[in-house]
């Protein structure tokens, strides 16, 4: 098994292979050569006809028998089948720039909640101390009525 790539020439380099495929190492399936590159062609369609999905994957049951099979090494008898693999990746400009806007936006938003949450805090804090203000001011004001009907009881007993 190996794994090729295509790249910008539309050219497929081999960057991967089993243990047994090591003659794939940096091979190269040059544009048109065997029947890999049916994945990537564009199918015409004629007027009145169904444009069909593209291609998903190749299978040829006998390699040996088919005239467009690209051999790297000696043919041998077997099967062929190849997949299309495409993938999104943060490796294009386009990509990655909205990466960076998506992760500005969190970070934006992170801090906004901050904010919010340090806001309804000092909220809280002050409320609470509103509250203790109050709670003292009126235990004072029951502690200074409470000392003047002592005065007044005192006075009243002399």
């Amino acid at each position: 098994m190996y794994v090729g790539k295509l790249d910008e020439e539309q050219q497929i380099k081999y960057v991967g292979f089993s243990d047994n495929q090591v003659f794939m190492d940096q091979q190269i399936l040059q544009k048109d050569q065997g029947v890999t590159y049916d994945l990537f062609k564009e199918e015409v369609v004629e007027e009145g006809e169904e444009k069909k999905p593209p291609r998903k994957f190749i299978i040829v049951p006998e390699v040996v028998k088919e005239k467009r099979m690209h051999f790297f090494n000696i043919p041998r008898l077997g099967a062929y089948m190849c997949l299309k693999l495409e993938f999104s990746s943060y490796l294009n400009a386009h990509k990655f720039k909205n990466a960076i806007l998506e992760k500005q936006n969190q970070q934006k938003k992170k801090i906004e909640l901050r904010t919010a949450m340090e806001e309804s805090e000092l909220q809280y804090k002050k409320e609470l101390a509103e509250a203790e203000a109050d709670q003292h001011a009126e235990i004072t004001a029951q502690y200074l009525k409470q000392k003047q009907d002592d005065q007044k009881f005192l006075e009243s007993q002399i």
